[in-house]
């Protein structure tokens, strides 16, 4: 899983664990013999079995694949590490945007596949932009929106809302936020890990492919409601 390295969610590793689903108990692996620290993986065949990001990917290969169970051995999203890190503090990363720490902020994780969706999105912030929430926007690397954005923000007044450099780091405004907001993207997890509250933009014509919100990983929402649901 993951992104290439040039993208700001870049990190390599060849730490990991192994996961128990008898016992729901973690143990990491060893680094000794790994294979090198890497990037947009998502399998490592490791001589005698398949590792596997994921049970969502292991019962995928078992039910729909010619894997038998034996030969997989699931492992968790190396990203995840990244979560344990120190962060900034919260007054810290919202003066960047000229938000007092007191006040409330919302962050949304776009991508491309919802790229074309911000006219809805910011038209919901707009009917209630009289709540005190603050929201933050951080697009995809490789979303090509950011003017479309800044126009939609600047012709709409939306004070309340800000575009996140390029170069922000994910995580330490995800740490800052109060609630994140996302659409099928592996940020719900690690918002969820780090115990923060997740909206899910529900759209009809992308049904959810891994069963995030069956998981119970976010709450859907439709984007013409979020404002009002936020």
């Amino acid at each position: 899983g993951g992104f290439s390295e040039d993208d700001t969610y870049s990190y390599s590793f060849n730490t990991g664990g192994r996961y128990d689903p008898a016992t729901d108990v973690w143990t990491p692996t060893s680094t000794t013999g790994a294979p090198s620290a890497r990037y947009s993986h998502t399998a490592v065949w490791t001589g005698d079995r398949m590792v596997v990001w994921g049970d969502y990917t292991r019962r995928l290969l078992v039910g729909e694949g010619s894997y038998r169970p034996e030969h997989l051995a699931v492992c968790g999203f190396p990203r995840i590490d990244a979560l344990v890190r120190a962060q900034p503090p919260r007054a810290e990363t919202l003066a960047r945007y000229g938000i007092p720490p007191e006040e409330r902020v919302a962050l949304y994780t776009s991508n491309m596949i919802v790229g074309d969706l911000y006219p809805q999105i910011l038209a919901s912030l707009k009917a209630v932009a009289a709540a005190p929430l603050h929201w933050i926007v951080k697009l995809h690397p490789r979303e090509a929106t950011r003017d479309r954005w800044e126009q939609a923000i600047r012709a709409q007044g939306l004070s309340g809302v800000h575009l996140a450099e390029p170069d922000a780091d994910f995580y330490a405004l995800l740490a800052a936020c109060d609630l994140h907001v996302s659409f099928v993207s592996t940020t719900l997890i690690e918002a969820a890990v780090m115990g923060k509250p997740n909206l899910g933009l529900s759209w009809a014509s992308v049904p959810d492919p891994v069963g995030y919100a069956e998981a119970g990983a976010y709450l859907p929402v439709d984007p013409a409601q979020l404002g009002e649901t936020a």
